[in-house]
């Protein structure tokens, strides 16, 4: 979620995706076509190891570049009259239980909770969160539904694991 996040806002922030020409509307726009798509920084969708959660050099320059342009000057000032400190160090997934977790993917539905799966765990599939709906009897007939919900930032993706996602 938090990565999804800053993917956006990057965009807002002037970042093309890794590998993609400059923004036509911006002069002077710097672009991307010197960051391969296939490194997979924060701005590609691949996900292969840990710079997905970085910026490419070349995103880091045209922030730095838009942050520069006289239009964009306001954002270093906090006008909001609040504080930009940050109350606590938790993550989403530090306060949502994997049953409310299941309960938030699949809204539409109800009683859907965590089913734990003893086989493949949870650090094989991506943090994928496996849940499992309440029992549902047609006639004679009872089965479930199934589906996953994705982890938040700061899930434990193995209870085995000190690592988070």
């Amino acid at each position: 979620v938090v990565r999804d996040l800053a993917h956006e806002l990057a965009h807002n922030l002037g970042c093309v995706h890794d590998g993609d020409r400059p923004y036509k509307h911006i002069k002077g726009h710097p672009g991307a076509e010197g960051c391969p798509w296939n490194d997979g920084y924060l701005m590609s969708y691949v996900t292969q190891d840990n710079r997905r959660f970085q910026f490419s050099r070349c995103c880091a320059e045209q922030i730095l570049f838009v942050s520069q342009l006289a239009d964009k000057l306001c954002l270093y000032y906090n006008n909001s009259g609040k504080s930009d400190r940050v109350e606590t160090g938790d993550l989403p997934g530090d306060r949502v239980s994997l049953d409310q977790l299941c309960q938030i993917a699949f809204a539409h539905e109800t009683g859907y909770k965590f089913m734990f799966d003893r086989k493949t765990g949870l650090s094989g599939n991506g943090c994928r969160i496996p849940c499992r709906s309440n029992e549902i009897t047609v006639g004679d007939t009872s089965y479930w539904k199934n589906g996953d919900a994705h982890g938040l930032d700061g899930s434990r993706c193995d209870t085995d694991d000190k690592n988070k996602l």
